[in-house]
C-alpha cells in the first residue's frame, strides 16, 4: 500500500482474499469488479499487478499463437506459499488437489520462463503448459488422485485432445501418489507422484 500510494484499504484487501481462496482458478477482471463492488474494472486490474509485483500471486494467461487472444483470456492465479494460501483463504473444505496444484507451479516457475494453461477446442482445460523455444512444449495436468473414473477421464480426454490440437505424442499427469503409463490413440500419458517429479533434475520433465 505505501509503495503504490493505495488509501483504500478495503477493496485491495478483499481481492487479496479473493485470489488466495481461488488458487489454480480462472478469473476476468469485469467479474471480480462485481463481486468486490469496485466502480473500475482497471482498479482491479491495477492492483491484481500490485499484488504480483509484490511477489505475494502469480497470474497465469491461456496459451495462444495470439498474443491479443492471450492477453484477452482469462488468468489463472497461484500463491508464492501454499501455507500462507492455506492460513489466510476462505475455504469451506480442505482442497487438497488445488494445494498440488500450486506445488507444481511453483516448480514449474523456477524451471521455465513461460507457463501457461491451455484451453481445447471444445472446452477441456489442462493445467499447465510449459514452452521452451518455438516449439519445445509441455502438457501437464495435477489431480490428487485418478481412483475416480469421472475424475480420470476427465485428465485423459483433456490431454489427448490438447496432444492433438497441438501435435504432441506425449504428455504428463502429476498425482499425490499414482504411478502408470497411458498408452491410447497412438499417445502416452506419464502418471507419476509429485515427490518423484519433484527430486528429477531440472531439465526433467517427462
Amino acid at each position: 500500500m505505501a509503495r503504490y500510494g493505495i488509501k483504500q484499504v478495503k477493496p485491495l484487501r478483499g481481492l487479496g482474499l479473493y485470489l488466495l481462496s481461488n488458487v489454480g482458478t480462472t478469473f476476468s477482471y469485469n467479474n471480480l469488479k462485481k463481486v468486490l463492488d469496485v466502480g473500475s474494472m482497471n482498479t482491479i486490474k491495477s492492483y491484481a499487478d500490485f499484488l504480483e509485483n509484490s511477489y505475494l500471486i502469480f497470474l497465469v494467461r491461456k496459451f495462444s499463437y495470439s498474443l491479443k487472444e492471450q492477453l484477452a483470456s482469462l488468468k489463472k492465479v497461484y500463491c508464492v506459499d501454499n501455507g500462507l494460501a492455506e492460513s489466510v483463504a476462505f475455504q469451506f473444505s480442505k482442497n487438497k488437489g488445488k494445494f498440488l496444484e500450486n506445488l507444481v507451479f511453483l516448480e514449474l516457475r523456477r524451471k521455465f520462463s513461460e507457463i501457461y494453461y491451455y484451453k481445447t477446442a471444445n472446452g477441456l482445460e489442462v493445467d499447465f503448459l510449459t514452452k521452451s523455444g518455438r516449439k519445445d512444449m509441455t502438457l501437464i495436468q495435477v489431480a490428487d488422485n485418478l481412483d475416480n473414473e469421472k475424475t480420470r477421464q476427465r485428465e485423459v480426454n483433456a490431454l489427448l485432445k490438447a496432444m492433438d490440437e497441438l501435435k504432441l505424442k506425449a504428455s504428463v499427469i502429476l498425482t499425490e501418489d499414482t504411478e502408470e503409463e497411458i498408452s491410447q490413440a497412438g499417445k502416452v500419458i506419464v502418471v507419476k507422484p509429485v515427490y518423484k517429479w519433484l527430486l528429477e533434475s531440472p531439465a526433467s520433465l517427462e
